[in-house]
């Protein structure tokens, strides 16, 4: 049986390649290996969460907004990732080559999926 090469987001409904999804670990989505969300709709999520904690006047509103993501995606959150996500992503915001606008739940992503963190999902 040929393995399905795209998916349908669980947020926009539309089908995208595999690519176009977050890797997971979790138990949750152990059928695909994939957050069933697509990128855009991770980075919308996050935006949304985002803008109400500012709206809420809330301290560090951007790791509020992480944290919740990691909730509703079942991802591990931990400081000492968020710091390091959240360094890497202002230094490659501050390029003067960047051309593309990066979003920062690819930062956590990247970070949390790294090798010494695997024992914690």
């Amino acid at each position: 049986m040929p393995i399905k090469q795209t998916m349908k987001c669980f947020c926009c409904g539309q089908e995208f390649s595999q690519n176009d999804f977050y890797n997971s670990n979790s138990f949750q989505y152990q059928g695909t290996g994939k957050i069933p969300y697509c990128s855009n709709c991770v980075n919308t999520m996050y935006e949304k969460y985002l803008e109400d904690f500012k709206d809420l006047s809330c301290k560090e509103p951007k790791k509020r907004a992480i944290q919740r993501l990691c909730m509703v995606l079942d991802l591990y959150y931990d400081d000492k990732i968020f710091n390091n996500a959240m360094g890497e992503y202002e230094k490659r915001m501050s390029d003067a080559d960047v051309k593309t606008k990066y979003s920062f739940p690819l930062f956590y992503l990247k970070h949390v999926k790294l090798k010494q963190h695997q024992n914690y999902f």
